[in-house]
């Protein structure tokens, strides 16, 4: 066993996969960092509500973090409110918050129909 230190100051709890070698770290910013526990470890990537229109106002800190049972994804769950599954890839899987409508600016396929919806299944150019 060996001791590392991330350097990662608003860490408030964490989850080891021995079969993935990865560390998830919650925040109290309500981000999940994502770390490759091999030699040198290494930040893979991170994970938040943040791009589905959340702010940490709205969520809280990371409260709870849990694997799955294959290690290929895991639970998230927040001070405030929410839970939410992703894959170790960073693909939310399911959530128990719906996605606050966004603006569409960076997604240009994406048209309003007649009903005033979006559908991003409309043909647009």
């Amino acid at each position: 066993m060996s001791a590392f230190w991330l350097g990662s100051g608003d860490a408030v709890c964490s989850s080891i996969s021995i079969d993935q070698k990865i560390l998830i770290v919650g925040t109290r910013i309500g981000v999940t960092e994502l770390y490759e526990i091999r030699k040198p470890i290494a930040l893979i990537h991170y994970v938040s509500l943040h791009d589905w229109g959340y702010s940490m106002d709205d969520i809280g800190a990371v409260s709870s973090i849990s694997w799955t049972p294959d290690s290929f994804a895991f639970a998230a769950g927040w001070k405030l409110r929410g839970l939410t599954v992703w894959s170790i890839s960073g693909f939310r899987l399911m959530s128990t918050i719906h996605q606050i409508v966004l603006n569409f600016v960076s997604s240009p396929g994406v048209k309003q129909n007649p009903d005033g919806n979006y559908d991003p299944l409309m043909s647009g150019s």
